[in-house]
C-alpha cells in the first residue's frame, strides 16, 4: 500500500511538472502578429482641394441723417410716469448714471493719451546681470487726471516674476501729461512695456 501511494505520488508530481513545462514553452514562444510584413511609402503627389470662398455680402449704406430715435408710447394713456425725462436722457445730463466727468477711460477713447513727463531710471538688476538674463514686464497703469500712477497692475512678464518687483518700484513714481478729452483731463488706463536688456 505504501508504495501504491508512492508511485502515484511520484507520478502526480512528474505530471506536474509536464503540465508546468509544457506551460512555460508556450508562454516562452514570441507571439506570432497577424502583420508580418509592412511596406512604407513615400507619396510624393499633394492631394489639392478647391476651397469655396463665401461670397462678401454686400453692404448697405445708412444715412443718418434719416434715423430718428422711434420711441413707442408703451404708457401713454395709462396715466402712469416713470418719472425720468425722457429727452435729457444722456450720460453728462443725468444723475441716474452718476458723474459722467468721473468716469475711467482705456486709452482708445480719448482724444490724447497720455505722455511720460518724469520718470526715474530703472535699475538692472545685479543677479539678472550675472546670469546673462533679458526678459520684460508689460503693465496696465491707472493715470489720474493730475498725472500720477494711482493703479498699476502686471498683465504679462517674461521670465515670470524675475523683473515684476523693478518694474513696480520705478513706475509708480512716474508722472504723465494726463490724458484728455474734449479739453479736459481724464482719468485713464493705459498698457506700458518696459523691456529688460543686458547690454
Amino acid at each position: 500500500m505504501k508504495l501504491k501511494a508512492f508511485l502515484i505520488s511520484l507520478l502526480t508530481l512528474i505530471s506536474f511538472f509536464l503540465i508546468l513545462e509544457g506551460l512555460n514553452r508556450v508562454a516562452m514562444k514570441p507571439h506570432k502578429s497577424s502583420v508580418t510584413n509592412f511596406q512604407v511609402q513615400k507619396i510624393n503627389s499633394v492631394a489639392k482641394t478647391n476651397v469655396v470662398k463665401p461670397k462678401p455680402k454686400k453692404v448697405k449704406k445708412v444715412n443718418d441723417k434719416n434715423l430718428k430715435p422711434k420711441l413707442k408710447m408703451q404708457f401713454a394713456g395709462s396715466g402712469t410716469d416713470l418719472g425720468l425725462d425722457i429727452l435729457n436722457l444722456n450720460a453728462g445730463q443725468s444723475s441716474l448714471f452718476g458723474d459722467a466727468d468721473e468716469a475711467t477711460l482705456t486709452e482708445g477713447l480719448v482724444d490724447e493719451a497720455p505722455t511720460i513727463s518724469y520718470r526715474e531710471p530703472i535699475p538692472f538688476p545685479d543677479f539678472a546681470k550675472d546670469q546673462n538674463l533679458s526678459g520684460f514686464v508689460t503693465l496696465n497703469l491707472l493715470i489720474q487726471k493730475n498725472g500720477k500712477v494711482e493703479k498699476i497692475k502686471v498683465l504679462e512678464s517674461q521670465p515670470q516674476g524675475v523683473f515684476d518687483n523693478y518694474a513696480l518700484q520705478s513706475v509708480k513714481n512716474w508722472v504723465f501729461e494726463p490724458a484728455r478729452l474734449k479739453g479736459q483731463s481724464v482719468s485713464v488706463w493705459v498698457k506700458q512695456k518696459i523691456d529688460f536688456q543686458v547690454n
